[in-house]
C-alpha cells in the first residue's frame, strides 16, 4: 500500500479511497453469502490481473482463484454466469477500451434473448 490514498481515488470517492486504503472494505459486506443469492444471469469480465512485481499487490479487482469461486458461488444459487476473460484489458476496460467492452457486452445480452 502506499503511504497515503492516492489524488486520484480521493477525486473518485474520497469515503471509497479511505476504505480501499484501510482494508475495511467488505468489512461489512458477505461476499460468500452475496454472491450465493444472485438471481439473475451475470456477465462476469475478468480483466487484468496479477500481482505487482514491486509491491506484490493484487493487480485488478481479483484474481484467478477469487474469479473462479465467485463463478462458483453465482452458479450454486441456479443461475446462469457467462465468464469473458479478457486479461490484456485495462481495469476500466468500459473507460480504455469501450467499443471493446460494448461488443462483449452486447454479444453476451442478445444471447440472452428468447
Amino acid at each position: 500500500m502506499a503511504d497515503v490514498i492516492p489524488q486520484h481515488l480521493k477525486e473518485y470517492d474520497p469515503e471509497w479511497a479511505r476504505a480501499f486504503y484501510e482494508g475495511t472494505v467488505g468489512l461489512n459486506c458477505p461476499h460468500e453469502r452475496m454472491l450465493g443469492r444472485v438471481n439473475t444471469p451475470v456477465l462476469l469480465t475478468h480483466h487484468s490481473r496479477g500481482t505487482d512485481p514491486e509491491t506484490g499487490n493484487l493487480l485488478g479487482a481479483l484474481s484467478n482463484e477469487q474469479a473462479a469461486q465467485a463463478r462458483r458461488l453465482m452458479e450454486s444459487a441456479g443461475v446462469k454466469v457467462d465468464y469473458e476473460s479478457v486479461p490484456d484489458a485495462s481495469h476500466m476496460m468500459h473507460q480504455s477500451d469501450p467499443a471493446r467492452y460494448a461488443e462483449i457486452f452486447t454479444r453476451w445480452a442478445a444471447a440472452l434473448a428468447p
